[in-house]
């Protein structure tokens, strides 16, 4: 196949697959159990196994409309908790992912808002899934033949504004990102992220200490979404001279865009005849036809008094005038030792799956991603739970924000999971 947007080219590699996938639930112990055979409402010999209701405490569900729910397909559980008022549904669905995102399609379609996937990068990586799914050796084109009709399908689940992130290594994110493009779109791409991985490395072969991978970020429209970085600290904006547009902070007046014709002139104080030019190389943000403007509208504001070497004026920008009140989400955010792998390792270790995923990622590096996605986040899904990451960050979410929460988390690599 060779992808029209970039030339790349890869062979289609056929997988097997019986299409068998089994739906399971978080319990209280952070595992995930099927229902068993007695607890069953579908038949034997049924492909799509029902889950079994993991309650964490002080948490009820409707047995009835979770029996109902299962014989439309739905394969959720609705988990209340009494004391934070809100709704939290975690699923888990083992199996190859693409049947699974196949049946999360019927009740999904441009639903979700944020799906993260970490794919296998390479024939290391891919464990069982490579002795079961190919015949052939596990090389790159297995590797994008494995995530084409997968982010097809990951498209159709994204709503207008949603968002989807990969993490990917730095031998495959070339080819990754020219598959993305194919996809989503070359207009569509909104970002590629660094993530720090270690301090430190054994290879000393080229005497490079490679310590990042990438985080790729694709819209469905990109004109739909902004990429929020949190809150601004808006403590510094007062009001101490009661201006009547607000609080404000004081500004730089001069900029390095402008010209000597227009920004370039005294600002003479009445108070105290001091007379001031911008810096050298600067020029005024106001030219002389607007300076008289931003006096009478109190954004230029003299003082009585100054020492030799301040300004004679402050230049107020207003909180009013803000754009919007959160910070950018800058692209070496994930670069700091927090969201290295070791603190994912830890965290696995902590809850006893130490053994279960080969490749964790930090859920506080889950966290960001989706509370940068969305200021509201609804529904978002893993394609690829062997990093440990989406189902148990919604775990951890659920103890702390309020509002109505749905992570449906997918399997797909062969993964060692805890049952």
């Amino acid at each position: 196949m060779s992808l029209k947007r970039t030339g790349f080219h890869f062979d289609v590699r056929l997988e097997k697959s019986d299409g068998t996938i089994k739906y399971f639930v978080k319990n209280e112990k952070l595992s995930f159990e099927p229902l068993s055979e007695a607890e069953s409402t579908k038949e034997s010999d049924s492909k799509i196994l029902d889950e079994k209701c993991g309650l964490q405490e002080k948490a009820q569900v409707d047995k009835a409309e979770a029996v109902e729910m299962r014989k439309q397909g739905e394969a959720e559980v609705s988990l209340v908790n009494a004391t934070l008022e809100q709704k939290i549904t975690h699923t888990l669905i083992i199996g190859d992912n693409y049947p699974a995102l196949l049946n999360l399609l019927i009740n999904y379609k441009r639903k979700v808002k944020v799906i993260y996937i970490d794919p296998p990068y390479g024939k290391d990586d891919l464990g069982e899934f490579a002795k079961t799914n190919y015949d052939n050796a596990i090389t790159r084109d297995n590797l994008l033949s494995m995530l084409y009709p997968r982010l097809q399908l990951a498209k159709q689940l994204l709503c207008d504004d949603g968002v989807i992130f990969c993490s990917i290594d730095d031998r495959n994110q070339a080819y990754v990102k020219g598959l993305f493009d194919e996809v989503f779109g070359e207009g569509n791409f909104v970002g590629d992220f660094i993530r720090k991985t270690k301090s430190t490395t054994n290879d000393a072969k080229t005497g490079l200490n490679y310590q990042h991978e990438f985080l790729l970020c694709y819209a469905k429209d990109r004109a739909n979404i902004n990429l929020l970085g949190g809150e601004k600290d808006l403590s510094g904006y007062k009001n101490p001279d009661n201006d009547p547009n607000g609080r404000w902070v004081s500004d730089n007046p001069s900029a390095k865009s402008g010209d000597m014709k227009t920004g370039y002139f005294a600002v003479k104080n009445p108070y105290t005849g001091k007379e001031d030019y911008p810096p050298k190389g600067m020029f005024w943000r106001f030219s002389q036809n607007t300076i008289q403007k931003h006096i009478d509208e109190g954004r230029i504001c003299f003082k009585k008094e100054h020492k030799d070497n301040e300004r004679g004026f402050i230049y107020k920008r207003y909180l009013k005038d803000l754009q919007t009140e959160q910070r950018t989400f800058d692209s070496l955010k994930f670069v700091d030792n927090a969201y290295m792998n070791q603190v994912a390792t830890k965290e696995a270790k902590d809850i006893g799956f130490v053994e279960n995923f080969a490749y964790p990622k930090p859920i506080h590096f889950i966290k960001e991603i989706l509370r940068h996605a969305t200021t509201n986040p609804s529904d978002y899904v893993d394609l690829q739970v062997d990093s440990m990451d989406c189902h148990e960050f919604a775990n951890a979410k659920s103890h702390n924000d309020k509002g109505a929460y749905t992570n449906a988390t997918t399997t797909g690599g062969g993964g060692k999971l805890a049952a």
